[in-house]
């Protein structure tokens, strides 16, 4: 948006209520949203809230105020110290994002039936919410560095989740069986999830492009692949603990990278990986446990980049 289309437009947000900020539509000064969390009057016409700081400041908010912003829409909150979350949110909330969001989880009567994406990175979040919810517009969640997380919600009411960004959740042992099986997700990050020792048994996810679960040391094993994903461009392993890779994995026919670097536990790659007509990349280094490939590997005809520097091969099956 052009600068001179911002000014005007906060200009005549300020001109709303030139006095009482509460009873304006937007807000995106600290000043102006402190004074308007003051109390729990008033709050009815807020629709938007988007406070993105440049440093972090302490707050000292009335989280009831939160309850009375029933047409509230959008907001953002960013380096915001506060020492719980809000008691409420509007049912009307489309974009959620809060870094460093203080409480345990989500408000427990909060609907989500408007959302569309929801950022809380940097979050004290242990779980998002409880049981089952219906969110049939959302289409992101990212938690991601949310130290305390340690499972992640049922997806069956989240029909149209495109994007779960869980890096660096680092206390995340709890991957609900759902994921396994969910049609509509394209881009999955467990980067960095340590404590994950099992996905799910088996994927069917047939909208899958990119997993990435580097640095999941715990994961022993990877799921084997008993549907369609053949969209699926781009699979990291990078720094897993996985063991072998099941024959299942020929199923991947759209696969372009398959990337395994410091498994350090990895011995051999199944002999359907020809299969993988469309691979193009495949990095082994640093796999030192490492000692056998598949004589067949050449026929994988797109394969421009192998990399098994660090590896104990010996010789050709």
């Amino acid at each position: 948006m052009h600068n001179l289309l911002q000014i005007m437009g906060k200009e005549i947000v300020r001109c709303e209520s030139p006095k009482e900020t509460g009873r304006r539509s937007r807000l995106w000064t600290y000043e102006d949203v402190c004074l308007a969390l003051i109390d729990n009057t008033g709050k009815e016409k807020i629709e938007a809230i988007f406070l993105d700081l440049p440093g972090i400041k302490d707050a000292q908010w009335n989280m009831k105020a939160f309850s009375k912003m029933s047409r509230l829409r959008l907001l953002k909150i960013d380096n915001v110290q506060l020492s719980q979350g809000p008691e409420d949110l509007s049912h009307k909330l489309q974009f959620l994002e809060w870094h460093s969001y203080p409480s345990k989880s989500l408000p427990a009567g909060l609907q989500v039936d408007e959302l569309v994406e929801l950022h809380m990175a940097n979050s004290s979040i242990e779980q998002l919410w409880c049981g089952y919810k219906s969110a049939v517009k959302l289409k992101i969640i990212n938690l991601s560095n949310s130290l305390y997380l340690s499972k992640t919600p049922d997806l069956t009411g989240i029909p149209n989740l495109e994007s779960l960004i869980l890096e660096g959740c680092t206390s995340l042992s709890e991957v609900h069986p759902s994921l396994g099986s969910y049609k509509n997700l394209q881009y999955v990050n467990l980067v960095n999830c340590e404590s994950i020792r099992i996905l799910s048994s088996n994927l069917e996810m047939e909208s899958l492009k990119i997993f990435t679960l580097n640095g999941c040391s715990k994961l022993e094993k990877f799921p084997d692949i008993v549907g369609n994903m053949n969209k699926l461009l781009v699979l990291h392993l990078d720094e897993t603990g996985i063991t072998k890779l099941s024959s299942s994995i020929h199923r991947l026919v759209g696969l372009e990278v398959l990337s395994m670097n410091n498994c350090k536990n990895l011995e051999s790659i199944p002999s359907s990986i020809p299969c993988l007509k469309s691979l193009k990349k495949l990095d082994l280094s640093g796999c030192s446990e490492f000692k056998y490939i598949p004589e067949n590997l050449g026929e994988v005809e797109s394969l421009e980049e192998f990399d098994i520097s660090g590896t104990s091969i010996r010789l050709l099956l």
